[in-house]
């Protein structure tokens, strides 16, 4: 009984399931439709929480942590220069803390405006050996795969009322190339690869800067959707010249989303054997 009165449960789920959904989709990659990431975000303490409440406000995996700090009286500030103390690269958090407003103190106002940013390169089709069990090449997902979304509030309703749009680029991402940004290399051999006999194999080389016999990258491909009118996001709005004005303001804040929260490693000089360490920097208030 004490352990469950000093315990926060979370109860959530990485992914959702297409269940055939457009189209007749499975399982959850190469989209960012709403059956693939909307999933359950629920907090549950007996001291903390007194009776039920419940939020449309856009939440993302990323607030997890930050909000689990938070509900413990963590600093995260505080914890970040403490482990650049002993690390040589400590990175903000890019999510939200919520645990204000899971506690009662911060009104849901406060997050009404902030966009969500989503990206998955998760391609289990790709490998270093593309040879099924039953002894055949395959070749992977065809081509932009990799997807990153923004999804945000704009007033774009009748008078100005607040709709939640999304946006979505589908893109040829080069760091998950053979060679990484430099080029990919595929090849593709018909029947069984260990049956003896000869066959003709088929190699395709891309490059960011393709030559004589290779190819460029995959173009963009976009999606948009007006998701308060359009709740299954059923009719794509991007290139659309009617909603050009909202493409436009959603790349410009996909742009700006990407920048702030897709961090990466910060490549380091090294001198005298150690890595050199970096000031720790946290999220703006």
């Amino acid at each position: 009984k004490g352990m469950y009165r000093d315990t926060i449960v979370i109860y959530m789920s990485d992914h959702g399931e297409m269940l055939g959904a457009h189209g007749g989709m499975f399982q959850k990659w190469h989209n960012a439709y709403d059956e693939t990431v909307r999933v359950p975000m629920i907090f549950h303490n007996p001291e903390l929480f007194r009776g039920h409440k419940q939020t449309d406000i856009l939440t993302s995996h990323a607030d997890l942590l930050p909000t689990m700090l938070g509900l413990a009286g963590l600093d995260e500030a505080k914890l970040g220069r403490e482990l650049a103390k002993t690390h040589t690269q400590v990175r903000r958090l890019v999510g939200r803390d919520l645990s204000g407003f899971l506690l009662g103190e911060v009104p849901e106002a406060r997050y009404a405006a902030d966009a969500i940013y989503f990206m998955t390169d998760d391609n289990i089709f790709k490998g270093l050996n593309a040879v099924s069990f039953l002894g055949t090449t395959y070749t992977p997902v065809d081509q932009p795969n990799s997807v990153e979304t923004v999804i945000a509030h704009l007033p774009t309703g009748a008078d100005g009322a607040i709709e939640r749009w999304k946006y979505s680029r589908y893109w040829d991402n080069p760091q998950y190339w053979t060679s990484p940004g430099v080029q990919d290399i595929q090849t593709y051999v018909p029947g069984l690869v260990n049956q003896p006999g000869e066959r003709v194999a088929v190699t395709t080389v891309k490059a960011l800067n393709p030559t004589s016999g290779q190819v460029g990258p995959a173009p963009d491909e976009f999606e948009m959707y007006n998701v308060t009118a359009d709740p299954a996001e059923l009719t794509n709005l991007a290139d659309n010249p009617t909603y050009s004005t909202q493409q436009t303001t959603l790349a410009n804040l996909l742009n700006a989303q990407r920048t702030a929260k897709r961090l990466v490693p910060v490549n380091q000089p090294w001198a005298n054997g150690s890595a050199q360490q970096l000031p720790f920097q946290p999220a703006a208030s």
